[in-house]
């Protein structure tokens, strides 16, 4: 680069010549700076790795040009902190392979200054966690925050962006309340933008809300938190964002907003983390088949989690895969089975029992699996698991069974927010419509018609209790749980 030559990096100017580009060296690129070290959300990981092929000639010129005056050491941590850097671009792009073990030695070695150890356990913490291991990310996410507090101002730029991998990797877990404790923390060490920290409490909040099957509420805080991060998007996370608001507005019988939230997703160009746009594009995947827009969605489903287990993504193999089955696609069980061995992830409680239960046709066991993880605050996995279960009672003439999964699943639809998708309505319903009564069949019609109850009890000179009666056991039998469920039937 001539001398007094000007690049860009990721919007800010830098200016060289032979003695700043030896300060470049010797104060800059060995403790490889936070600006390095994340990626805008309007920034591809081309655009840095660009960044560190400059660095490197930069390097390599003033090393060319000092000679012996230049200190050896300077020169070696000048590169470590460009191999980190590289890292960073490595595991953005999805190629994992060998990245693990350097990022190991390194942070266990001396090699090093503390800011290139701490560099160093944050892209490792996201390596691990794009990688189906939140229980090894949140350790090295919290020893970077630890070592980040232990050292004052000196690596407080980093915070921002350990602490976004931290809760990440806290969410992956199923800890939602650490999370939220870890915002708190750093909004008292380093105060920053209310609407960054409202944005990450968001997205904490969604998660949970999904799991226990709030929808309304998931859809709400998601859509927020999209707003609130797209500005100051260290991880990536508003591409995968993107996808949950789509499969929670979905879910939530927002359909308008689901489609028009795919539409952005299918029209913005991948860039940014390769695992953020896997797991935007299951979540988009899920929404269509909840939208009935794309045939076969949930088989898509099936080979999007074959794609990221082959890419070491298995965080999102799983989830691609326990989508699918909770969404009725029963083929997906044997793969999932297969890859829930060992998984650290959130969500598995049950999980596993039921893909192995499906497997061998056991309604009774489905039922007590999904009861197990109900019972662990996933009320969506357990609405969708009774739901598959009671659809394989039907399919077996298990009529005692299938009437008490009824009945759970009208007891817990009451906590079900937004209408029940098509996908998770028994397929055993149209078998037990012939076994209504003459007057249960008529008060079908006339809710199909929009008649209140108040109009169906004038209209065959009842009570009202009476009509509600009649819509209880009319429920029970079709497993349905809400008048909206009953005119899908």
């Amino acid at each position: 680069m001539p001398a007094g030559a000007t690049w860009r990096t990721h919007g800010r100017s830098w200016t060289t010549h032979c003695g700043a580009a030896r300060t470049c060296v010797s104060r800059r690129t060995p403790r490889c700076c936070p600006r390095e070290l994340k990626l805008s959300s309007l920034a591809s990981y081309e655009d840095l790795r660009e960044d560190v092929d400059r660095w490197r000639s930069l390097i390599a010129r003033v090393e060319l040009q000092e000679g012996a005056r230049l200190p050896a050491e300077e020169v070696a941590r000048a590169q470590l902190g460009c191999r980190i850097l590289e890292c960073r671009v490595l595991v953005l792009q999805g190629r994992f392979a060998g990245i693990e073990d350097e990022l190991r030695d390194l942070i266990a070695g001396s090699r090093g200054t503390p800011e290139a150890h701490v560099g160093a356990m944050i892209v490792l913490a996201e390596l691990l966690g794009s990688t189906g291991r939140p229980v090894d990310a949140s350790a090295f996410s919290a020893a970077a925050l630890d070592r980040i507090d232990a050292a004052g101002a000196a690596l407080l730029g980093y915070r921002e962006f350990a602490a976004a991998q931290h809760v990440l990797a806290l969410c992956g877990r199923g800890q939602e309340s650490e999370a939220k404790a870890v915002l708190q923390a750093y909004s008292r060490v380093q105060p920053c933008s209310i609407v960054y920290l409202a944005g990450w409490s968001d997205v904490i909040d969604g998660h949970t809300a999904l799991r226990e099957g709030r929808n309304r509420e998931a859809r709400s805080r998601f859509l927020l938190a999209l707003q609130a991060l797209r500005g100051s998007d260290a991880t990536h996370v508003t591409t995968l964002l993107t996808g949950l608001a789509a499969y929670a507005c979905a879910l939530a019988g927002d359909t308008a907003g689901a489609a028009a939230l795919v539409d952005a997703f299918e029209g913005t160009p991948e860039q940014g983390s390769r695992a953020m746009i896997v797991g935007g594009r299951i979540f988009v995947t899920a929404t269509a088949a909840l939208l009935g827009d794309v045939p076969g969605a949930t088989a898509e489903l099936v080979s999007i989690a074959a794609e990221a287990e082959a890419a070491q993504m298995k965080q999102w193999a799983v989830t691609a895969l326990r989508l699918s089955l909770l969404l009725g696609n029963t083929d997906s069980v044997g793969p999932l089975t297969d890859v829930l061995q060992d998984f650290q992830g959130a969500c598995t409680t049950g999980l596993l029992d039921f893909a192995v239960a499906a497997g061998t046709k056991d309604a009774d066991a489905m039922v007590a699996a999904a009861t197990a993880g109900g019972a662990h605050g996933d009320v969506a996995f357990e609405y969708a698991g009774l739901s598959v279960a009671l659809q394989l009672a039907g399919e077996q003439g298990s009529s005692r069974s299938a009437r008490a999964i009824q009945r759970r699943l009208v007891t817990l639809g009451k906590r079900w927010e937004g209408p029940v998708p098509p996908a998770l309505v028994s397929a055993s319903a149209a078998e037990t419509t012939s076994r209504l009564t003459p007057t249960e069949r008529t008060i079908v019609a006339l809710v199909n018609e929009g008649y209140s109850n108040r109009e169906i009890a004038d209209a065959k000179n009842v009570s009202v209790r009476t009509v509600e009666g009649h819509l209880y056991r009319i429920f029970a039998k079709l497993g349905v749980n809400r008048r909206e469920d009953l005119r899908e039937s």
